[in-house]
């Protein structure tokens, strides 16, 4: 009688203990990352221009352009300046391929050697190269674009 209470009571107290174990459900708001989750903007290698800046402000600025390629205009001088950056992103883990390894499995027949693929990762170093476009119309800015390509150094 008093094994009974005792199981009884052990199986109840699990009961309750499991009960709360189960993965809450999510909401939309449980799923929108933290701000400190959030990838951070990166940061431009050149100063924020303003529609309207001068050439001579630009230059003063940013130096001499990388190249300035003139564009057909009925109405005044346009060109487009273009500024190339090189920005050092930091290393990064890389799968560079795999690797044969030998690992014990349990199957029908009992337990045997088997040979499954393994990734080989190495660091690489990142780099982002940044070309800026701006249109300069009558020697003033209009426009300006930013292209941001991404590659890996693995040497």
């Amino acid at each position: 009688m008093r094994h009974r209470f005792l199981l009884a009571t052990f199986l109840g107290l699990a009961s309750g203990y499991f009960a709360g174990c189960g993965t809450p459900a999510t909401t939309a708001a449980d799923s929108t990352p933290t701000q400190s989750e959030k990838k951070p903007e990166p940061v431009m290698p050149f100063p924020t221009l303003e529609k309207g800046t001068t050439a001579a402000n630009v230059r003063a600025k940013l130096g001499e352009p990388f190249s300035i390629e003139p564009m057909p205009s009925p109405t005044g001088k346009a060109e487009v300046w273009t500024y190339n950056y090189e920005m050092d992103l930091g290393m990064a883990q890389v799968a560079t391929g795999t690797r044969d390894i030998q690992v014990m499995s349990v199957g029908l027949a009992g337990p045997q050697m088997i040979t499954v693929k393994e990734p080989v990762y190495t660091l690489a170093r990142k780099k982002a190269e940044v070309t800026l476009s701006l249109l300069m119309f009558d020697d003033r800015l209009e426009v300006q674009k930013a292209k941001i390509a991404e590659s890996e150094d693995h040497h």
